[in-house]
Formats: C-alpha cells, sequence, structure tokens
C-alpha cells in the first residue's frame, strides 16, 4: 500500500456510489442481523443513501454546545434529505465531563430521547485503540466496555 497502511480490503468514500451503497446495504442485510456503518462528520449523497436505507441510525453527541449545534443540523438536514426521523437513536457520547450540557436539555432541544449514555474513559479507550484491540475485550468489565456491549444489545432488540 502507497500510503503506509494495510491493504484491508477496504475502500475510500470516493470509490463509492449510491448504488454500490444499496447493495452494499442489500447484501449486509440478509448475511446479518445487524450492520453498523460508521459515517464521516460530513454528509454526502452515499452516507445519506446509507442512513435512509437503515432501520436505525446512531446520532452520536458530545454533550456540549459545539455538539449539540451539529446534532441539530445533522438532524435538520438528514430530516430534509429524506431520513425518516423516527430512525434516530440518540447517542450520547463521553458523558461525565464536568460543564456539559445536561441530557434532558439535549433531548428537549433535538425532540429525541437518549437511547445510549457512553462514558467518557479516555484511559482506557487510548490504551486499546493503541493495542488494536476492541475496548469490549481489553476492558469487558469497565463502565466503557460495559456501555458499548449494552448499546450493542440494544441496537439488536430495536
Amino acid at each position: 500500500p502507497q500510503d503506509g497502511y494495510p491493504d484491508d480490503g477496504s475502500v475510500t468514500q470516493s470509490e463509492l456510489s449510491v448504488e454500490a451503497i444499496r447493495r452494499l446495504c442489500a447484501i449486509t442485510g440478509r448475511l446479518h442481523a445487524a450492520t453498523v456503518l460508521d459515517t464521516d462528520s460530513h454528509l454526502d449523497e452515499c452516507q445519506i443513501e446509507a442512513m435512509r436505507l437503515s432501520s436505525l441510525v446512531g446520532l452520536v453527541v458530545r454533550p456540549d454546545m459545539t455538539g449539540l449545534s451539529r446534532a441539530r443540523w445533522a438532524l435538520s438536514t438528514l430530516t430534509d434529505r429524506g431520513v425518516s426521523r423516527d430512525r434516530f437513536r440518540l447517542v450520547l457520547n463521553r458523558v461525565g465531563q464536568a460543564g456539559q450540557i445536561d441530557p434532558a436539555t439535549i433531548e428537549h432541544t433535538l425532540g429525541i430521547e437518549v437511547f445510549q449514555k457512553i462514558p467518557e474513559d479516555s484511559v482506557s479507550v487510548n490504551r486499546a485503540v493503541n493495542r488494536g484491540i476492541p475496548v469490549t475485550e481489553l476492558f469487558k468489565s469497565s463502565r466503557i466496555g460495559r456501555s458499548f456491549s449494552s448499546f450493542a444489545q440494544s441496537v439488536q432488540t430495536s
């Protein structure tokens, strides 16, 4: 690989088309009970199409003013572009830092109930990332490990 990253078979965003996203969602939907697509923070047609085809869209928000403002913009943009509002699940990320916006205020502002709270645990996350091991494997019993496991269970039953 020219960029120094391993050749893991992944494709770049520029290599995807809306039709490729439709096919990918159809295939993974037949093969798996749940499929997770991690999209970038900007919204392009491929990402929006994936969300239109999804039964659940996790709206991951940091509980601060910047996070809330971005979430309002994303929610407005996505619903205007045809992503059904009832598909969104509000996931608060890095919860527990001082000075954060109260979850009830975020729920009221966005009009969506909190689906999951992911606690702040930069030490565990950094160790897991630096070792290349999922935090749910390396720190199963930690608050963040349990939170991710709970989130996975909740997604499967939604």
